[in-house]
């Protein structure tokens, strides 16, 4: 009877082991940083999110700023990510050791400056979007060389260098919202490639493209230059 005891009791450990060691396999809402915090603590041994949803979204206005607990997460994520409307969040902090996205991921609407937590990026499979007004520079994007759309979206007065894409190489869609400016890009090739608002803009001599496959479309006050195989249409 003993031994039996030992081995039910033996079984309930390992059973609850098992189940601290997965990820959760439902979508996951973060709205304060204390639930935030608690993702370590329920999900000790989880570095790979499966196909849900993640949304960190405060409710009460400030309380997060950290992504700090999610650097147990590593390599390749298959979760669909929102990061939007955090106003004290101020980094990516936490996400450091992903160097995989098998989904979309939007940044928006936080207090982003510093994206270099993302130095190990090199695939996105979706779309990544980062709507950020904050945002200083594109630091921590020098690794990634695949994306199916990549955006920047950004209402302030600086202008922001892209010269962190130079190991850009493939990208379906190419969207830019803002004044950014084009250094070191070499892309293989782009389907889509927008540029708007960009007041600062004069020349795309910093971008070349061997294959544009389908739509150059530029709005923008000032005359420009431009290598690639298709010359661009002016609005």
């Amino acid at each position: 009877m003993l031994s039996v005891i030992r081995f039910v009791a033996f079984c309930v450990i390992i059973g609850v082991g098992e189940l601290l060691a997965q990820c959760p396999v439902s979508s996951l809402s973060f709205n304060t940083q204390a639930q935030i915090d608690s993702f370590p603590i329920k999900y000790p041994a989880c570095s790979n999110l499966g196909p849900i949803g993640l949304s960190i979204h405060e409710t009460l206005s400030g309380d997060i700023t950290s992504l700090v607990p999610f650097k147990q997460l590593k390599g390749k994520q298959k979760a669909e990510i929102f990061i939007t409307g955090n106003i004290n969040l101020t980094s990516m902090e936490g996400f450091n050791n992903i160097d995989t996205l098998e989904n979309s991921m939007l940044v928006k609407g936080n207090s982003i400056k510093d994206i270099s937590a993302l130095s190990k990026l090199r695939y996105c499979k979706w779309s990544l979007t980062f709507d950020e007004d904050s945002l200083t520079d594109l630091k921590g994007l020098e690794n990634l060389t695949s994306a199916f759309q990549l955006s920047f979206l950004n209402r302030s007065e600086r202008t922001i260098s892209l010269k962190s894409l130079s190991s850009l190489r493939k990208l379906n869609n190419f969207f830019i919202v803002g004044n950014y400016l084009f250094e070191n890009i070499s892309f293989k090739w782009v389907k889509d490639m927008r540029i708007r608002a960009n007041n600062s803009l004069s020349s795309l001599e910093g971008i070349k493209v061997d294959s544009l496959l389908e739509m150059l479309s530029i709005h923008t006050p000032n005359d420009f230059s431009f290598e690639g195989n298709d010359r661009p249409k002016r609005y």
